[in-house]
C-alpha cells in the first residue's frame, strides 16, 4: 500500500526548534535594575571590607606627647578669717569744772577726733587723738613731744602744721582754725589742757554716757568708751597660699599684713570699725572673725602646665620634663584642670611632656 503525504504537511510550522524563548522587550528594565543593585553591593561590601584611615588626632605617638605652656601673672585672691583686736574700755574726763551745757553723747555713736561732743560753760570741749595725752597748756614758744603729738594730729585732720615739735605760729594759727570749727567764742590760739578730752585712736565708739546736760562737773569722766579696733589679726595659717607679702582688701581699701600677720593701717581700720560685718563678728551670733579678700602684693609670673605633666609630687615640689630634660618645680597652685608652677632654676620652658612619670626620669 503506499503512503503519501498531505500538501500541508511540508509546510513550516513558525516554531523555533530550540527549547528557550529569546527576551522580550519587556524583561530588559527588569534585567538593567538587577545589575545595577549588584553593582552597589559589591561597593558597600568593598567599603567595609577596606581598613579605614585612623584619624591624625587618635592615631597613637611614636613619642612622648608635649604641650606648649603659657605663663601669667598670679596674685592668689583668696578669702581670709582674721580677728579683730580691741583695747580695753576707757573712760575719758576733762580737767574743766563747770555746767554741762552741750551734751551730744550717744550710746553706740563715734566720737572723732576734732569734733567736740561736749561744752562746759559754753567752754567747748576738744576731742583730740594724739599719740601721747596733752598734760599742759600750749602755747607760743612751747616744746616738746606733745607739741610734737599735737603737730601730727593736725596735720591728719588737714592743717598745714611743721612737725618740728616747737608751737610757732603755723600752729598757733591751726589751733585758733579748729577751736572755731568747734564754736568756741574766743579762740585764743594757745590750748589750755582742761580744754581737750584725749582720744585713744582717731574715732571711738561711746559706751555709756556719764554725764547729762545741766550736770556740774569737776575732773571727772564724760564718757566710757567700747574698745576700739586696734589691730586685725590674721588667724587662717593660709595652708596652700602661695608665698609672699599679702594685703587685705575692704570695699576698694587695702592695708598690707606685716610679718606677725598683723594689719594697723589706720584708714583700714576706720573702715573696719565702721562697718556691720565687724558690729555682727562682735556679736552674740558673730564668730568673732570677719573674712576679708587677701591677695599678693607683688604677683608673681608662674608658668600654666597641665597636671598630667607632673610626677614625683611631694608636698609643694614636684618634677616636670621641659624641653625634653626633667626639671624641679614648685607647685604654686591649681584650679580649672591647670597647675601654676615656678621652675626651681627660673629656667623658662617652651613646652613640657605629658605622662613624663612613665620615661623613667627624675629631677630628684
Amino acid at each position: 500500500m503506499q503512503m503519501t503525504l498531505s500538501p500541508s504537511s511540508s509546510k513550516p510550522t513558525g516554531k523555533s526548534v530550540r527549547s528557550g524563548n529569546p527576551p522580550t522587550r519587556a524583561t530588559m528594565p527588569t534585567l538593567a535594575v538587577v545589575a545595577v543593585c549588584l553593582v552597589a553591593l559589591g561597593l558597600i561590601c568593598g567599603v567595609l571590607v577596606a581598613p579605614q584611615p585612623v584619624p591624625s588626632s587618635l592615631a597613637l605617638s611614636t613619642g612622648p606627647q608635649t604641650l606648649a605652656v603659657s605663663t601669667e601673672q598670679f596674685t592668689d585672691v583668696r578669702s581670709i578669717r582674721v580677728t579683730p583686736v580691741l583695747t580695753p574700755e576707757i573712760s575719758l574726763d576733762v580737767l574743766d569744772a563747770g555746767r554741762v551745757t552741750r551734751d551730744s553723747c550717744t550710746v553706740g555713736a563715734p566720737i572723732d577726733s576734732g569734733s567736740s561732743p561736749f561744752a562746759i560753760d559754753n567752754r567747748p570741749v576738744l576731742a583730740l587723738a594724739t599719740s601721747m595725752p596733752l598734760w599742759r597748756d600750749l602755747g607760743l614758744r612751747s616744746s616738746g613731744d606733745d607739741v610734737l603729738a599735737l603737730q601730727a594730729e593736725l596735720a591728719r585732720l588737714g592743717y598745714a602744721v611743721p612737725l618740728d615739735g616747737k608751737f610757732g605760729k603755723s600752729t598757733s594759727s591751726a589751733v585758733t582754725a579748729i577751736q572755731k570749727l568747734v564754736g568756741a567764742p574766743a579762740p585764743l590760739g594757745s590750748l589750755p589742757s582742761q580744754s581737750v578730752m584725749w582720744l585713744p585712736s582717731p574715732q571711738v565708739l561711746v559706751g555709756s554716757c556719764d554725764v547729762a546736760l545741766g550736770d556740774r562737773v569737776s575732773a571727772e569722766t564724760l564718757v566710757t568708751v567700747a574698745g576700739s579696733l586696734a589691730q586685725l589679726k590674721v588667724s587662717d595659717d593660709l595652708q596652700g597660699a602661695a608665698l609672699g607679702a599679702r594685703a587685705l582688701q575692704y570695699k576698694g581699701i587695702e592695708a598690707t599684713v606685716d610679718d606677725d600677720g598683723r594689719v594697723l593701717d589706720p584708714a583700714f581700720l576706720l573702715a573696719i570699725a565702721a562697718s556691720a560685718e565687724l558690729d555682727f563678728a562682735l556679736s552674740d551670733q558673730g564668730s568673732g572673725s570677719l573674712t576679708l579678700d587677701s591677695h599678693l602684693v607683688e604677683p608673681i609670673e608662674v608658668v600654666i602646665v597641665p597636671p598630667a605633666s607632673l610626677f614625683e609630687l611631694a608636698e609643694d615640689s614636684a618634677c616636670i620634663v621641659a624641653d625634653g630634660k626633667p626639671r624641679s618645680v614648685h607647685v604654686v597652685s591649681s584650679a580649672l584642670g591647670k597647675t601654676m608652677v615656678t621652675f626651681d632654676d627660673e629656667y623658662e620652658p617652651s613646652a613640657v611632656a605629658l605622662d613624663a612619670a612613665l620615661s623613667g626620669l627624675t629631677c630628684r
